[in-house]
């Protein structure tokens, strides 16, 4: 018995020929610290990016980061908002009985 399953990429994969970046003013190192195995179906890589033209600070200092651990997931008045780990703001929220209902 099988079953089918898509496999999820968490890596932050920049645009980049090389180490220049390709929309921005300057270079990226990215390395793989290790990763978390939550199961045989999921690893979770931990990444840590450098990017020569930021001034953001992250866990690490000022142009360095990782998407995978500065993720966050902050409850709202009406739902919660999940920065993903490439940055992406998703907002998820509870359907209504009467107009979501299938």
């Amino acid at each position: 018995m099988g079953y089918g399953a898509e496999q999820l990429n968490f890596r932050s994969s920049p645009m980049t020929a090389g180490k220049a970046s390709l929309s921005e003013n300057g270079y990226i190192v990215s390395r793989e610290l290790g990763g978390a195995n939550f199961s045989p179906e999921l690893r979770y890589p931990v990444q840590l990016i450098y990017r020569s033209d930021s001034a953001d600070a992250g866990l690490f200092g000022t142009s360095w980061r990782s998407p995978q651990l500065e993720s966050s997931a902050i409850p709202e008045k009406d739902g919660v908002l999940w920065t993903t780990p490439w940055g992406e703001k998703i907002r998820f929220f509870a359907k209504t009985k009467d107009k979501d209902a299938l």
